[in-house]
């Protein structure tokens, strides 16, 4: 994955485009404790933005079966936030999920970024 990022820049860079790189994290019961790593991280994955999908048959029911869990991953998903760039980061799914609330960590993702396109 990592390399074909890199191809990606290498393109972007050597056909003067503005080509933007969107990372995708698709939360399910595998990766669901990757989040907070995912926010910090992905600048050193070569990626301009990021976004959250979930699958929504079995994380939904997860958080509800278990509230600790649940509270234990939302601070470490705000305390992640509070030192991410949120203009790069698409934080509605995390909203969904209750992890943030809407009016701490509301991201002008799509609005910055189909402003650019």
């Amino acid at each position: 994955m990592i390399e074909n990022i890199r191809r990606l820049q290498s393109y972007r860079d050597q056909n003067d485009t503005e080509l933007k790189i969107i990372g995708r994290m698709t939360i399910s019961l595998e990766s669901i404790l990757e989040i907070p790593d995912f926010i910090q991280k992905f600048s050193d994955f070569g990626v301009d933005y990021i976004n959250f999908g979930y699958d929504k048959s079995t994380v939904p029911q997860l958080l509800l079966e278990n509230p600790s869990l649940k509270e234990k991953l939302k601070i470490k998903i705000i305390n992640s936030l509070k030192s991410a760039d949120l203009e790069r980061i698409d934080t509605l799914r995390l909203i969904y999920l209750g992890f943030v609330e809407f009016d701490m960590f509301k991201s002008n993702f799509f609005r910055n970024f189909h402003e650019m396109i």
